[in-house]
């Protein structure tokens, strides 16, 4: 066991207490408990009915990008927010190392983002230091397009990672890929699928092939998600209102499991609003969007974005964390982050739930009809 105390530039601290199987924050305000096998995260305030805004001692979770390189499945695809492509740039071992070692360690879980699953050949490396530092254990997920996995990358995948997301661009691709994952006993495996009006009939597939193909007879979920009008995702259109919807009510109906990236929550919970009691259920368990509160996104560069989604763009300023010398003041508590959060914040969609919010970086990213148009605040 060892005990970890974190005091931030406005002095609150916190004792951060980790053992084999748990990592738990303590603090009067501000609570987790993180377990490191099954990826269980519960998190509370002074009380256990509160559930704060931000976590004041760091991001929980972040998003790396360590590799731009992907060939795609077959083809690049067409709506690829990053529009990745075969040349491109990884994020070397040394500046994932240097990177990490200045992350507090309030810090539970990285999402490695990569385009092809062997461009990048620190990758397992920096997986394995993730877990075995001696002073900050923290848990490796990535999602990969399941072309190209080799015995060799299933087992390394299994081995080191907690979840695996497997997009779906080939049907045939993607569902060996979470058979074959899941049968080298990997604990979570899930399925993505970008919510567009051109890839509406792969949301489809991708439901009939959890209700009727034996190889996703193992999946954990469908996790849907929001199309980001960047990049090659502008060729793209947003699926309609009545196509989300239908594909909500299937998966109800058939009691297929699934969710959505904290981009698409409002529209989900527009979606279900008027069944009280699929409301009530489900209200507690959808996450808003938790950039620059409780994730951060780092850049292929080691630059910090809000998300990987307001990369580049003009309200957005990046910030270097490779040559920072404190995380948490020269990152965390940076003018540049704090006003994306009062952004965010006056985002507010009370109509929809008490911790629900549009985004400041894209405010027209939703079509949920009672969002007051003159309350966005563009970030």
């Amino acid at each position: 066991m060892t005990h970890t105390d974190i005091v931030t530039p406005n002095n609150e601290s916190c004792e951060v207490i980790e053992t084999s199987m748990y990592k738990m924050l303590k603090s009067d305000e501000f609570n987790y408990l993180f377990n490191f096998e099954t990826g269980e995260h519960m998190r509370w305030g002074e009380t256990e009915d509160e559930d704060p805004l931000t976590c004041p001692f760091g991001p929980e979770i972040a998003d790396i990008e360590v590799s731009t390189i992907c060939h795609g499945v077959g083809k690049v695809c067409s709506h690829c927010y990053k529009s990745n492509t075969s040349v491109g740039e990884n994020m070397s071992f040394d500046t994932f190392r240097t990177m990490f070692d200045k992350f507090p360690a309030s810090l539970t879980q990285i999402a490695f983002g990569i385009g092809d699953i062997d461009s990048n050949p620190d990758l397992y490396k920096m997986m394995d230091y993730c877990r075995n530092n001696g002073h900050n254990k923290v848990i490796p997920n990535i999602t990969v397009n399941g072309d190209r996995l080799t015995k060799y990358h299933l087992t390394k995948l299994s081995k080191l990672c907690g979840a695996v997301a497997v997009s779906l661009y080939d049907k045939d691709i993607t569902f060996n890929a979470i058979k074959d994952l899941k049968a080298k006993g990997l604990h979570a495996v899930n399925m993505h699928v970008v919510l567009s009006e051109e890839n509406y009939d792969n949301c489809l597939l991708a439901i009939d092939g959890y209700k009727n193909d034996d190889r996703l007879k193992d999946i954990d979920a469908i996790v849907f998600l929001s199309l980001k009008p960047k990049g090659r995702g502008t060729a793209h259109h947003p699926l309609s209102k009545d196509k989300f919807k239908n594909i909500v009510d299937i998966c109800v109906k058939d009691n297929v499991s699934f969710g959505f990236d904290s981009c698409t929550s409002p529209r989900f919970l527009d979606a279900i609003k008027n069944d009280k009691k699929l409301f009530d259920q489900c209200v507690t368990y959808v996450e808003s969007c938790e950039s620059s509160r409780m994730s951060a996104y780092i850049n292929v560069k080691g630059e910090y974005w809000h998300c990987s989604f307001a990369e580049g763009h003009s309200s957005c300023t990046p910030i270097d964390v490779v040559n920072c010398n404190d995380f948490l003041e020269d990152v965390w508590y940076t003018n540049e982050v704090q006003r994306f959060r009062v952004a965010l914040f006056s985002n507010h969609i009370p109509e929809l739930a008490d911790d629900c919010y549009g985004c400041p970086v894209y405010p027209d990213l939703y079509e949920i009809g009672t969002y007051d148009e003159n309350k966005k605040v563009v970030c």
